[in-house]
């Protein structure tokens, strides 16, 4: 399931460096060596010097590796780093 599906009126948008060590508590290295394996979602570049990954698949890896909705996440507020446990 795709949190931000288009069918569901979301919009889904970029999250940067601080923000995905944030809500995935994984530092650089590791998610690159994720991502290189095809275990992380790969990293896109937005311009010439910045990065950035889209929050649906960011959400949708997190709820794969904790076995938790990802619109349960979301609703939660995970992405504005105050998860509610």
């Amino acid at each position: 399931m795709k949190v931000n599906d288009t069918n569901s009126g979301g919009v889904d948008r970029f999250i940067g460096e601080a923000e995905i060590k944030k809500i995935t508590s994984l530092s650089r290295s590791t998610r690159w060596r994720l991502e290189r394996s095809g275990g992380f979602p790969k990293k896109r570049k937005i311009s010439p010097n910045r990065v950035a990954w889209l929050e649906s698949e960011v959400l949708d890896w997190i709820a794969a590796q904790s076995n938790t909705d990802a619109s349960e996440l979301e609703s939660r507020g995970a992405l504005n780093g105050n998860p509610r446990r």
